[in-house]
């Protein structure tokens, strides 16, 4: 087994048609096409893989990765570019290809391998195996359409691992499965790797394919954003992700999505962030103080509300929050304008962009809840922290010591 890539500048161009119709016309009368837009999928993409070697491309959905990997097991053409394989292709690219949804598991094993070129005494010597890798066997006799997908990405790739190949290209098999199949998957592919074959895998789980692959492209809408080993190209991913996650897009909703309908009976009358009354959003130095006033209004009598304030991160997570009723303060039985202060003598967290998102509840088994809200104000206030300590990383501050000995 000895087999390997080569990928020169390699492109691909979708024409993406701006009514349904276009396409029909298109097949039909090719040289008189309608206008369609272009997009681009993968541009200019090179690397070379070589027998015994294994490269990772990592990035977003929808950076190009899963395209790249169809173009390189040739289930689609360039638009720009050469691809050289050398040896026999083997791919998994999607769990349902080469399978029949209505045969059971045993008939799909030898559909498969036989339209892998497999003959169908081989397959039965190789059935065994198969099956006993995939951990299936108390599934195999029923149908494809019962089992999960994955249970189908796993059947697969017991398939085709257990075939003659010299490229294997696998697009997101190796993080199928419990973790007992990743390992044991990461283990054949090791296998393969020592018997001269040469992989191309598209993961999310960087950290555990770092070990597989000697070196790893990160696509980033369809180019090269950085190619070398695992260590220099995580690091560089992580940065990027980091850095861009910690940026709030104009418009960008904050999950959860505030109640539509609070009942009005207190209501927030205006907020005061470190002296500026209803801003749109504060800046703020990591570890410098932070002063949330709240002027609130009751608008009937009620007893004892609980005021919450709570931190979100531009994808929906609370990083932090704080409320009345955790902090031991009782407001007690209020009417008419009143104030809450919440005053934080050093805010943690550290640089990045969060949502405020404030709110008045009956009680705390409301707030957490699905109880309907006295009032909320979510999504709709920025906080921008800035110039992080250089003692930590991540969304929090810890103070901590290192110490020798």
């Amino acid at each position: 087994m000895a087999g390997g890539l080569v990928c020169e500048w390699v492109s691909k161009r979708f024409r993406i048609h701006r009514h349904p119709h276009h396409r029909i016309r298109e097949a039909l009368v090719p040289f008189a096409a309608p206008p369609a837009d272009a997009f681009w999928a993968v541009r200019r993409v090179a690397f070379t893989v070589a027998s015994g070697q294994a490269l990772a491309a990592i990035g977003a959905n929808g950076s190009g990765k899963s395209t790249l990997l169809r173009l390189l097991a040739g289930t689609l053409r360039p638009t720009e570019g050469r691809i050289e394989r050398v040896g026999q292709v083997a791919a998994l690219l999607d769990a349902s290809v080469g399978f029949h949804a209505e045969l059971s598991g045993r008939d799909n094993v030898y559909l498969r391998a036989q339209l892998q070129g497999l003959p169908t005494a081989e397959v039965r010597r190789r059935f065994d195996p198969i099956v006993a890798f995939s951990g299936l066997e108390r599934f195999i006799d029923r149908p494809i359409r019962t089992w999960s997908t994955g249970m189908a990405i796993r059947l697969g790739f017991a398939i085709v691992s257990h075939l003659d190949f010299d490229v294997l290209v696998i697009d997101e098999v190796l993080a199928a499965g419990d973790l007992s199949f990743q390992r044991q998957a990461l283990a054949k592919v090791r296998e393969l790797k020592a018997r001269g074959c040469a992989v191309v895998v598209a993961t999310h789980s960087i950290r555990d394919i770092g070990a597989l692959c000697e070196r790893m492209i990160w696509l980033d809408q369809g180019s090269v954003a950085a190619q070398g080993t695992p260590d220099e190209v995580v690091r560089a991913y992580v940065e990027r992700v980091e850095r861009d996650g910690s940026r709030i897009g104009e418009g960008l909703a904050v999950a959860p999505v505030a109640p539509v309908q609070p009942t009005g009976e207190v209501r927030i009358a205006s907020v005061t962030l470190n002296g500026e009354r209803d801003p749109e959003g504060v800046d703020l130095a990591c570890g410098q103080p932070l002063e949330i006033v709240l002027d609130l209004v009751a608008e009937r009598p009620v007893s004892n509300p609980l005021v919450r304030v709570q931190f979100h991160r531009n994808d929906g997570l609370m990083v932090h929050g704080s409320n009345t009723y955790r902090h031991g303060l009782d407001i007690g039985a209020v009417e008419g304008a009143f104030r809450v202060t919440l005053t934080y003598d050093r805010f943690e967290l550290l640089e990045g962009e969060y949502w405020i998102g404030l709110g008045i509840w009956p009680d705390e088994y409301r707030s957490l809840a699905t109880g309907t809200p006295y009032d909320v104000r979510q999504g709709r206030l920025l906080l921008r922290v800035t110039q992080s300590r250089h003692d930590g990383a991540g969304i929090a501050g810890f103070r901590a010591r290192w110490t020798l000995g």
